[in-house]
């Protein structure tokens, strides 16, 4: 079976106590996302809240032959009620994925991530929410371990 490798990161962030004392915890509490902000939680919003969002990276490992190993670009978007808060979930964020090393999380293995991109600031073109925005390339096997 397939994994999915945003869930994996997901369940990363949660696992780590500075980053869940920032976003609201673990599960059905948690504001750490795959993609987007949920509409529900947009009324709420801006707050401290890590959103996860697939991008390109370089020629996926094992993208033309038969490992079953890969890498996916992403990006990290750190919101808050403004840029202080947007940083402080950044340098949490961070520090955890920084210290991946070949790790099992929601039966996937993550072998590695590597920044890509260095941390800056914006606002949500619609919303105007602040957020600080970092470049990862995650490095993990395709399917999940039993």
């Amino acid at each position: 079976m397939v994994a999915s490798i945003l869930q994996a990161l997901i369940g990363i962030l949660e696992g780590d106590s500075d980053v869940t004392d920032l976003t609201g915890g673990t599960g059905s509490t948690s504001r750490i996302y795959a993609g987007e902000v949920p509409k529900s939680e947009s009324a709420n919003m801006p707050r401290q809240t890590a959103v996860i969002s697939p991008s390109p990276a370089s020629i996926p490992v094992g993208a033309r032959d038969y490992v079953d190993i890969n890498t996916q670009g992403f990006d990290l978007l750190n919101y808050g009620r403004g840029f202080g808060d947007c940083e402080q979930l950044q340098r949490a964020t961070h520090t955890t994925l920084k210290a991946i090393n070949r790790k099992i999380v929601n039966d996937m293995c993550v072998w590695s991530l590597h920044q890509t991109a260095s941390p800056s600031y914006g606002r949500d073109r619609d919303t105007d929410w602040p957020f600080m925005i970092e470049g990862w390339t995650v490095q993990y096997a395709e399917l999940t371990v039993e």
